[in-house]
């Protein structure tokens, strides 16, 4: 009679593991998510071939970097932030500390600014100023 007894608590303690573990999940899979900062561009007054024009401004600090933007998707019934690479941006001569963005990207589009050093296309990020999130839709 011990020897049953002993296994039915070891069942009892597996299923209140694996109980657990599922409730934990999420927080989790969350955790282990790269961590970015989203912004948007905005307008600045750039001569173009001796032309004013009002473009899109991506920061100095960006205009060398490899850009990527955040792309909501779904995957497994939620919506998720994916990390999405920027290819083919056409950037413009830098003035005051702005690079006009001349082809490649829109203005409404989330721009991650932060923490996109370690992403690759299609990864899954977790949005720290999620806040800040604007609906382009």
């Amino acid at each position: 009679m011990g020897k049953k007894k002993l296994l039915l608590a070891v069942i009892g303690l597996f299923y209140f593991g694996m109980a657990l573990f599922a409730i934990s999940a999420k927080k989790l899979h969350t955790a282990s998510l790269p961590r970015v900062r989203i912004g948007y561009l905005e307008q600045r007054s750039f001569f173009v071939e001796g032309n004013q024009n009002f473009l899109p401004a991506l920061p100095r600090e960006l205009c060398e970097t490899e850009l990527y933007y955040l792309s909501e998707e779904e995957k497994n019934g939620e919506v998720r932030y994916i990390a999405r690479n920027l290819n083919g941006v056409t950037l413009g001569k830098e003035e005051n500390g702005y690079c006009p963005v001349l082809d490649g990207m829109s203005a409404i589009w989330p721009l991650i600014t932060a923490g996109a050093e370690k992403l690759t296309d299609g990864q899954e990020v977790f949005v720290e100023n999620e806040e800040d999130l604007k609906s382009w839709y």
